[in-house]
């Protein structure tokens, strides 16, 4: 359950879960369309059932010393303010092909490297953007 409606009294847990909170009321207060219109602006669903876990954990497996997924790992971390990193920087600094740096890495910590960057906090990555809000958005 991401909401509970009580009539008067509407919770939620979590960052995303208020989302939908929130969302449920404006489509309550002002229809599906003005609750689609936010939803997106804010690029998410515009109803959740509810069933998802809201967390799935998967323990990082430890990457052998000496591995290049090891080097690789060390060398992106010594390098995250630089706008220039990228997964092919990445393979290169191993003497990895992309492709094949790609299948080590993912058998290595369960996620692409691209993914690992992007949450890690590349210069790539979404959380490094300029924080803007778009001009189209609103409800009215």
């Amino acid at each position: 359950m991401l909401y509970v409606d009580e009539g008067d009294i509407v919770t939620s847990a979590g960052s995303a879960a208020g989302i939908d909170a929130c969302l449920h009321l404006l489509r309550r207060a002002r229809g599906s369309d003005a609750a689609n219109a936010v939803a997106r602006c804010l690029v998410v669903a515009p109803h959740r059932t509810g069933g998802q876990s809201q967390y799935i954990e998967r323990p990082v497996p430890p990457v052998a010393e000496g591995s290049p997924v090891a080097a690789a790992i060390v060398f992106a971390l010594d390098r995250l303010g630089d706008a220039e990193l990228d997964v092919h920087e990445m393979a290169d600094h191993v003497y990895l092909s992309r492709r094949t740096f790609d299948r080590r890495f993912r058998a290595h910590t369960g996620s692409s490297p691209l993914q690992w960057l992007l949450r890690t906090g590349s210069p790539r990555s979404p959380r490094s953007w300029p924080r803007r809000r778009p001009a189209s958005c609103g409800s009215g």
